[in-house]
């Protein structure tokens, strides 16, 4: 993959300019956006939402859509992690998705930051493995003030093996941020729009059926109880020889 099949010379401009700003490697905010909509080719991407910044398990907030609020938005979620041109590494990728480092996680996914890190080594990242556990600032700290949520949300960490309850964690676990639109997940749902549409239909035919029917009945019922015989259809050429006379 080359990083000129992925941006126009344009976009490539404005990407560079605003990692440049935040003082972020760019080719790893070039593997985010890879990643989750091949920038703009997939799923939520094809609505503005090129890196998947506001996009989240329930839903997207297309406040952030648009090429350049996404690049900022995910240059200054990066420049939070410390993945600064040369210092990037898989170590931060993965702790930014432990919750351990400022703003929370970026996806849900458990395979993230292992695919963002692949992508980013395969576009020419200079990035480091970054093993060191010493290399990321880590907050281990919660709220004073915690909230029976708080606590069961830390709870919910420690049983799933997270060695940190941090608070930034915790609100973007509240928060379920992750990219929930892609390719796959936009033909269900235009399936199931169809299947609702079909549904609808064969429901108000079912219905006007049984109105039919109701209103047969009665009808049936009411000549029935008045012993009224139901209305005769007149002759055709009874009428016309009446007309002709």
């Amino acid at each position: 993959m080359q990083v000129s099949d992925m941006l126009t010379p344009e976009q490539l401009n404005t990407l560079y300019a605003i990692a440049k700003k935040y003082n972020v490697d760019p080719n790893i905010i070039l593997a985010i956006g890879w990643h989750e909509t091949h920038w703009g080719r997939l799923g939520d991407g094809r609505l503005g939402m090129f890196t998947g910044y506001g996009s989240y398990d329930n839903g997207s907030d297309y406040g952030y859509s648009g090429f350049e609020k996404q690049v900022t938005g995910t240059a200054k979620k990066m420049s939070a992690w410390g993945m600064k041109p040369g210092s990037a590494s898989y170590a931060k990728l993965q702790a930014g998705q432990a919750g351990q480092l400022p703003t929370g996680i970026y996806a849900t996914s458990s395979t993230w930051a292992s695919s963002v890190w692949n992508i980013y080594k395969s576009i020419g990242g200079t990035g480091g493995a970054g093993g060191a556990a010493d290399e990321v600032t880590i907050v281990e700290s919660v709220p004073k003030n915690q909230t029976a949520l708080d606590k069961a949300k830390a709870l919910y960490l420690s049983l799933t093996g997270q060695k940190t309850n941090s608070p930034w964690y915790l609100k973007a676990w509240n928060k379920g941020s992750q990219n929930k639109y892609n390719e796959s997940n936009q033909e269900l749902d235009a399936e199931g729009n169809v299947k609702d549409d079909l549904g609808g239909i064969i429901g108000y035919l079912t219905m006007g059926v049984l109105i039919l029917l109701v209103v047969g009945i009665g009808l049936t019922s009411f000549f029935k109880a008045f012993a009224v015989s139901p209305p005769a259809i007149p002759d055709i050429k009874s009428i016309k020889s009446v007309t002709d006379g």
